[in-house]
């Protein structure tokens, strides 16, 4: 698993923790709090966040306004990690 995937996994675990996808970040942990700051950030404040945690942002992103969220994060989770290194 990728630090990638991993990111988008915990996204994932975020929004809906009985997903398959899902992995847990811990209460109060450094990356469950970023997540919810990514979700409560204004566009500017999301861009500079993107700039250090790519994956997170994206998943956020996706999860939160698109309506085949799951499937796209889902998608991309399988494809990295599936990918030859």
């Amino acid at each position: 698993m990728s630090e990638n995937t991993r990111a988008m996994r915990q996204v994932v675990h975020f929004f809906d923790p009985d997903h398959p996808f899902a992995l847990p970040t811990g209460d109060n942990s450094f990356v469950h709090c970023l997540i919810r700051a990514v979700c409560k950030a204004d566009e500017r404040n999301r861009d500079r966040l993107y700039a250090a945690y790519p994956a997170i942002v994206w998943a956020v992103q996706v999860l939160q306004y698109d309506l085949d969220g799951y499937t796209k994060v889902v998608k991309a989770i399988t494809e990295e990690e599936e990918a030859p290194l």
